[in-house]
């Protein structure tokens, strides 16, 4: 009798009322998560190169005046000028990015984490890239930029500011 019943739950169970719009065959609605989350995914990486880009022209802006107008050696000036611009863009990437709610220390822990890592990577990159013989530290410092976009972004989405 206890096989007998427990089929019956089983088929009961799976003859549940199907609703318009809502059900659908398994991989059909994986696939318009996938496509929905791909969709955010998209629309945050586009907000964080927009904030990305704010905060490196002001990077950039802040390293040529250090170099130029100071007359900083230009891998301090460009760590500097990384770590200052750190504080605009977490602000920013909290909030428009990945839209987080009130700030807490626990995230601004994490991003330090990732920025720390990033300067590394950034001046590591840039000093690289200046002993290869490139004319000028700008262009160095284009290439450290691109590699910590990248490492930077995965860093925040699976770890920072993942909820």
């Amino acid at each position: 009798m206890g096989r007998s019943f427990g089929r019956l739950a089983n088929g009961i169970s799976s003859l549940r009322a199907t609703r318009p719009g809502r059900d659908m065959p398994r991989d059909r609605h994986h696939a318009d998560r996938s496509t929905a989350a791909a969709r955010r995914t998209e629309g945050s990486f586009r907000r964080f190169l927009l904030v990305g880009g704010t905060c490196t022209a002001f990077q950039y802006l802040l390293l040529a005046l250090l170099v130029a107008g100071a007359r900083w050696v230009p891998a301090f000036a460009s760590g500097a000028a990384y770590a200052v611009a750190v504080l605009l863009n977490y602000e920013l990437t909290r909030r428009f990015t990945f839209h987080g709610r009130a700030a807490s220390w626990r995230e601004f822990g994490r991003f330090v984490a990732v920025q720390i890592v990033g300067l590394a990577l950034n001046v590591a990159i840039f000093e690289a890239v200046l002993r290869l013989g490139v004319p000028h530290y700008l262009l160095a410092q284009v290439a450290a930029t691109a590699v910590v976009t990248v490492s930077n972004w995965t860093a925040y989405r699976r770890w920072a500011f993942r909820h």
